[in-house]
């Protein structure tokens, strides 16, 4: 089940629902930043400490650091607008 709701001071107003509420039972929300953070550390806590403390170190290390401002632009640049359409392609597999 999935519900969107509108804010309105301290109360909630459900705008869509698919699926039904389940009666008499109480129900949790979460924005969608709560549950990429959430699921975020579900897939690093099933990561060994181990994995993740070599991790860490990598992404502290000055070899690191220098390969990541490679991908860092000097100058912005423009975007297509998000109506532009583009090329489709056909995959053969």
């Amino acid at each position: 089940m999935s519900l969107k709701v509108f804010a309105e001071g301290n109360t909630l107003r459900v705008i869509d629902c698919s699926g039904e509420m389940p009666q008499e039972r109480e129900i949790e929300l979460f924005t969608s930043e709560e549950i990429e953070k959430m699921a975020t550390q579900r897939i690093l806590q099933s990561i060994p400490k181990e994995s993740r403390e070599d991790m860490m170190f990598q992404t502290q290390s000055k070899s690191h650091q220098a390969w990541m401002k490679e991908d860092e632009w000097d100058v912005a640049f423009e975007s297509l607008p998000s109506n532009a359409s583009l090329p489709l392609a056909e995959f053969k597999t």
